[in-house]
């Protein structure tokens, strides 16, 4: 699936949806009256959902270890899209991995069923949603059944209070990993060095694919840089001209 299709949609098909389920959140809250506390002890497995974006999953590193430094017992596990998963399976921290198949609309639908039904066997205790606008990622928060949810909130996306149990400003001024780490810091996690990314990890058969790309083309010149001239359709603007790469280079 494209993004814009994607976005056509959440807004279309999700965001109703998530304004229904806000309602019902709202009343069965006050009914069922759950335990919200966040400790140590009653927090056993912990998700973190970011849908989208190889490069905020990587600058949500620091809020990764900064969730393992609070719940060093709990179990930590990271739900997103098909196409993360190869950066995925390379960050410390993460005990399982749960994918969406984002390639069209009815293997979102149906994955999407097989996620919430292993959430909900799981026995979320603390979930972290990382997107801000998504109606999809509101409503797979809710139906996980989490305990407690943690999500971000602007004026524009009134459609989330009701579907999180903790809601924390979305600061557009501040970098990324600040504000992953701001949301952490809401439920307990410790303030941590935001500026220090996780490296991934690199085991001999990447480093064997790599080899037998690279060394054709170096023909024994010894080291190299690797840069990636590549941006998502999410914003055009991102995308910077072939030009400036190779000045750069």
């Amino acid at each position: 699936m494209k993004t814009r299709h994607k976005l056509l949609v959440d807004r279309m098909v999700g965001l109703p949806i998530s304004w229904a389920l806000n309602l019902m959140a709202r009343c069965l809250g006050g009914v069922l009256r759950r335990d919200h506390s966040i400790t140590r002890e009653n927090t056993r497995t912990i998700v973190i959902a970011k849908y989208v974006g190889m490069g905020s999953i990587l600058q949500a590193t620091p809020l990764i270890r900064s969730i393992r430094a609070a719940f060093p017992e709990a179990r930590l596990i990271l739900v997103t899209g098909r196409g993360c998963r190869g950066l995925a399976e390379r960050l410390e921290f993460i005990d399982e991995i749960i994918l969406v198949d984002e390639s069209g609309l009815f293997q979102v639908a149906g994955s999407s069923l097989r996620v919430i039904a292993t959430l909900i066997k799981e026995r979320v205790d603390l979930y972290f949603d990382l997107e801000l606008y998504s109606a999809y990622a509101s409503i797979m928060a809710l139906l996980s059944l989490a305990r407690n949810r943690v999500g971000f909130f602007r004026v524009s996306a009134g459609h989330k209070r009701g579907n999180y149990t903790h809601l924390m400003y979305f600061n557009v001024r501040s970098p990324i990993r600040y504000v992953y780490l701001q949301l952490g810091r809401l439920v307990g996690c410790p303030p941590i060095e935001p500026d220090r990314l996780e490296q991934m990890r690199i085991d001999g058969r990447d480093r064997e694919e790599g080899a037998s790309r690279l060394d054709p083309l170096l023909a024994g010149r010894g080291g190299y840089f690797v840069i990636n001239p590549n941006a998502s359709d999410l914003l055009l603007e991102r995308r910077w001209a072939p030009e400036k790469f190779a000045e750069l280079i």
